[in-house]
């Protein structure tokens, strides 16, 4: 019998605490529990540590994908022997600013991360997943942000061509125009936003509002041209980002966005809404700072405490 225990960190952890659980999967035991605000991970079968590795890396990539970062992994434990993780591959230190106690798009439970769910991430295009996990992690942050920008848009269709969205689609457009042969970049990256907007709607979070888009065809387009002004040198650019401060929170839309449709869609993973409500507040507080210079019209709970904060020890100057 081979165990390997991991312990890592993540904000989320901070204030989130979740009954420990336990399920079976590939003949591994998979255990995850939260103690002294650290994510405690247990795996233990007869196969080879490799193996169980492998049982692991499934988890760690669901996870990544619920809470928009991979947590910090701190000690591995193989059989009771400490390894070193200092050589791990650089995609596995996410950026410290996805590591957003916000960001988390679930519960973390036995209904979230189970057998039936890590069947189905097998579905998820592997390669896609590394270049967005790549993107996002702590080394990447300090390439030029074009090209940031430019492998981002292509994750999208990355993700979609290998769903069996793809096809549903391409039958449906195909009923209207017999003559069609393949999707349109566009037409994915639309078809990707779905819940996003979904969402944006029903909680009146004005994100295209505040970066003064008029409509959600005109989003489409800025990031379709974007991705064809960079990758093909395209001639139809007219909407096409310019500025390095719009490619980067362009980054993150693109990024939540991809998270709700794999765990929505793909794994059919059961969302808190709540948590999706108060994140895209904080995307458009955050984008309307950057873009507008503006912090009074504040959505967000974490942008209302920190301006409550700022405004009282500035209120506390003015009486010493």
């Amino acid at each position: 019998m081979n165990a390997i225990k991991i312990i890592a960190q993540h904000k989320v952890f901070g204030t989130y605490f979740f009954e420990a659980f336990e399920f079976l999967y590939e003949n591994v035991r998979c255990e995850l529990k939260v103690e002294e605000k650290k994510l405690i991970m247990t795996f233990v079968g007869r196969k080879a540590i490799p193996s169980i590795y492998n049982v692991f890396f499934k988890v760690h990539n669901l996870l990544f994908l619920i809470l928009g970062g991979f947590p910090k992994i701190e000690y591995i434990f193989e059989n009771n022997i400490e390894v070193d993780v200092s050589k791990w591959a650089r995609k596995y230190d996410t950026a410290s600013n996805y590591n957003e106690p916000e960001a988390r798009l679930c519960e973390i439970s036995l209904k979230t991360v189970n057998e039936s769910i890590l069947n189905k991430m097998s579905t998820v295009h592997h390669q896609t997943l590394s270049s967005v996990q790549y993107i996002t992690c702590a080394y990447y942050c300090h390439v030029v942000t074009n090209h940031r920008i430019e492998l981002i848009t292509h994750t999208i269709d990355g993700f979609f061509r290998h769903t069996s969205f793809y096809m549903q689609l391409f039958q449906q457009i195909k009923k209207h125009n017999p003559k069609k042969r393949k999707l349109d970049y566009i037409e994915m990256v639309e078809r990707v936003f779905k819940r996003f907007f979904v969402y944006h709607r029903k909680y009146n979070c004005q994100i295209l509002k505040s970066i003064h888009v008029k409509s959600k065809q005109e989003f489409y387009e800025i990031i379709a041209d974007t991705r064809n002004d960079f990758s093909h040198f395209l001639e139809s650019k007219a909407h096409r980002l310019i500025k390095g401060t719009d490619m980067v929170y362009f980054i993150d839309l693109i990024f939540y966005a991809e998270r709700l449709f794999i765990l929505e869609e793909v794994l059919e993973v059961e969302i808190s809404e709540l948590q999706v409500m108060e994140y895209m507040y904080i995307l458009h507080d955050w984008i309307d700072k950057i873009v507008n210079k503006r912090d009074d019209r504040i959505k967000s709970k974490r942008y209302k405490r920190v301006t409550s904060a700022k405004k009282w020890n500035e209120l506390r100057k003015t009486l010493k």
